[in-house]
């Protein structure tokens, strides 16, 4: 449940307990964890488009994730 040091979800701002809701504006509550492991494990370079539920805040926070082996 911790956010790893120098990982692409770190340089991004994501924390721990962040609830992943989009993933390149598709509802991630309407795909599988298959689906979701191959989005989020995608080419090295590619960017990942992520729209986020941060505890304790009522708006939701979007990142972009830069793939790294």
């Amino acid at each position: 449940d911790k956010i790893i040091e120098g990982s692409p979800a770190d340089i991004a701002g994501l924390q721990s307990g962040d609830e992943i809701l989009f993933i390149n504006n598709l509802n991630t509550a309407e795909l599988t964890i298959s689906e979701i492991y191959k989005m989020l494990s995608k080419k090295e370079g590619k960017l990942i488009d992520l729209l986020v539920r941060r505890q304790g805040q009522l708006e939701f926070t979007s990142f972009k994730l830069r793939r790294m082996i």
